[in-house]
């Protein structure tokens, strides 16, 4: 008999559904798309959202495989009706810094940082490669949050063909390394786990910014200078030979049915309603070759999530 889930919510492009040992997270299906505030129309989804999830499953399995960065387990991507779902292991004995203790805020952030730039930034960018973009197998480029935030919401980039250059001048980056996708250990402050590896991907390892520095509510990408990465994506990808890439067209300003965390956009209505569809594994998508690390990385161990016998 299958456990009752603990916790679902979710927003306009996604559902999440949280159980006793898995996390899963999906798009919504066509009947429960969120409506316009404005029109009333369904709000659809990005022409990258299944790309983005599938690019998480790749990246998961891939960092587990050669690098010791604390990740959870990814044990399925699968596609049932109409809608992508992601399910990985849960991240037990740890929370996300920004619900950590205000007290305890000014210190989290500084262990963290120093973690990152010591183990966890370095192990992402002995991983290189020619080609920009994420992992999937498919021709849909995953831009980073603060560069499609700048285009018109549904824009579709084509993955650019790989560099000429004889080594790979992009790095693996995470691309949103926020306090709200890196789990501590609320007494040690040890980082237990980074999350919500969706926009992951090979840029320049200067796409990688400080986002852990500032709370969710504080991230504004105008602020945090957003516009200076543009320029630099958009020579690249003109580069390539791809031409203009603001055929996507860039927007004067955002806007959202719902932020992840803003409790008036929550699904209350689905509190009920269990997501876990039965898992029917997709094969797996061949992965990119990359050059792999000079030297030896352990692999990394689970994440609690083992139910005892």
């Amino acid at each position: 008999m299958t456990e009752q889930s603990e916790h679902e919510w979710g927003w306009a492009h996604r559902i999440y559904n949280l159980d006793k040992y898995i996390f899963t997270k999906r798009e919504p299906r066509p009947h429960e798309y969120h409506a316009h505030p404005f029109t009333g129309e369904p709000v659809l989804l990005p022409n990258d959202s299944r790309s983005r999830l599938e690019n998480e499953f790749l990246v998961l399995r891939y960092l587990r495989q050669h690098t010791d960065i604390p990740v959870p387990e990814a044990i399925s991507y699968t596609v049932e009706d109409g809608a992508a779902s992601l399910t990985t292991s849960r991240v037990v004995g740890a929370v996300e810094i920004y619900e950590c203790a205000e007290s305890d805020q000014a210190q989290i952030v500084e262990h963290a940082e120093k973690e990152l730039h010591e183990k966890i930034l370095p192990a992402l960018q002995k991983l290189k490669s020619r080609r920009m973009g994420g992992l999937t197998a498919d021709d849909q480029l995953v831009v980073p949050p603060f560069i499609g935030s700048a285009y018109e919401r549904g824009a579709f980039f084509r993955r650019p063909p790989e560099s000429q250059e004889a080594e790979g001048e992009f790095v693996l980056c995470h691309n949103d390394l926020s306090q709200a996708n890196i789990m501590v250990d609320p007494k040690t402050f040890e980082i237990k786990a980074i999350i919500d590896w969706e926009y992951a991907g090979y840029f320049p390892p200067e796409f990688e910014f400080k986002y852990w520095r500032y709370h969710p509510s504080q991230r504004d990408w105008e602020a945090l200078g957003r516009e200076k990465f543009i320029p630099t994506f958009e020579k690249l990808y003109e580069s390539t030979g791809f031409g203009d890439p603001a055929a996507p067209r860039r927007r004067e300003e955002d806007w959202w049915v719902g932020e992840p965390g803003d409790d008036e956009d929550l699904d209350e209505g689905a509190e009920e309603q269990s997501t876990l569809a039965s898992q029917q594994l997709i094969p797996s998508t061949e992965l990119p070759d990359v050059d792999e690390p000079s030297e030896p990385v352990a692999h990394h161990q689970s994440v609690d999530t083992t139910p005892s016998q």
